[in-house]
């Protein structure tokens, strides 16, 4: 039993890591390959540590990659935002200086 055991682990995991080398970095459907990997290594236990080495690091660089995507688009949106109050700003500005009340 031992024996069928390890074969499916190291079977279904390198066919998985297999997958996984032909994915792109962001696609969608490394989540679900991701899932089934880590569905397999909490039932595999101890067995699954030989792995978890080649695995942990991929993991490391897809959660820093992820990081890296959210820190520029969150730069982005302070960009965008600081531009649209600046104009804000300006229009509230130019209605001052239009209006006859404020003139001398």
């Amino acid at each position: 039993k031992f024996r069928e055991q390890h074969k499916f682990l190291e079977g279904a995991v390198s066919s998985m890591l297999q997958h996984w080398s032909k994915m792109e970095t962001g696609s969608y459907g490394l989540f679900p390959l991701l899932e089934s990997l880590s569905a397999i290594a909490l039932s595999a236990e101890q067995k699954f540590l030989p792995y978890a080495k080649v695995i942990f690091p991929q993991c490391l660089k897809l959660i820093m990659m992820n990081l890296k995507t959210l820190q520029e688009l969150r730069w982005r949106q302070k960009q965008v935002e600081a531009k649209q109050q600046q104009k804000r700003q300006q229009q509230r500005d130019s209605e001052l200086h239009s209006d006859s009340r404020f003139q001398r």
